[in-house]
């Protein structure tokens, strides 16, 4: 006999709304913008002007915590190969960026970000509310990741079994981000996106935001 475990797998409509949410906040389509065009511009991460300045875009208008963005400017400016490993989509990239030892280790919500923007079709960004929506559609509480790699795996197979392969990661993020936030709303949690708040509250966006629930399932 076949284990059975329970998850809860989004569906196309569940992505929809979050989209149609998206679509009503222009400060965050503003900073989306904004980073993709300049990370459009200048590719490469070897110009340490233009690093610094993509380090700058992502940790601003991302709220990355990045105490220090000048050094880690120096910490991706130092890493080997990285144009062709971010290009290729190779995950572990992703944490040799997060890794920079005078900074600090496993800064995964920056380095996912910066990833992504430099290949939006490979890397699904990560943070505090993206993890609190993975706990819930793989029911385990408290979900943390001790590496990008970990995380991509078990959002890779989220997104196999939900079949949804074919949405894009920028569309998955609209998702996990707004549906943690939902989450966190709805403990009580205060420090959420005053748009996103100010929209919650409304009877509108509460339909929307009721409309990110996901299925329950079993998945064998």
């Amino acid at each position: 006999m076949t284990d059975s475990v329970e998850m809860a797998l989004p569906a196309r409509k569940n992505i929809d709304a979050a989209i149609n949410i998206y679509a009503m906040i222009q400060s965050w389509q503003q900073a989306y913008r904004t980073i993709a065009f300049f990370f459009g511009q200048y590719p490469s991460n070897s110009d340490e002007l233009a690093v610094v300045i993509k380090v700058v875009l992502v940790n601003s208008l991302y709220n990355t915590m990045i105490r220090a963005p000048q050094l880690m400017a120096k910490h991706i400016l130092s890493l080997q190969g990285l144009d062709q490993q971010l290009q290729a989509g190779h995950i572990h990239a992703v944490d040799k960026v997060a890794n920079c030892d005078t900074i600090g280790r496993n800064l995964i919500s920056f380095a996912s970000k910066y990833a992504h923007f430099s290949n939006m079709a490979a890397f699904p960004m990560y943070d505090k509310y993206v993890c609190i929506s993975m706990g819930r559609l793989i029911k385990r509480r408290n979900y943390t990741v001790g590496t990008y790699e970990d995380f991509f795996t078990c959002i890779e197979l989220i997104r196999k079994l939900a079949r949804l392969t074919t949405v894009s990661w920028s569309d998955w993020d609209k998702y996990l981000w707004l549906y943690g936030q939902r989450l966190a709303l709805d403990k009580g949690e205060d420090k959420i996106n005053h748009d996103i708040t100010n929209l919650y509250g409304t009877l509108e966006g509460r339909a929307l935001f009721d409309a990110l629930e996901p299925s329950d399932v079993l998945v064998t």
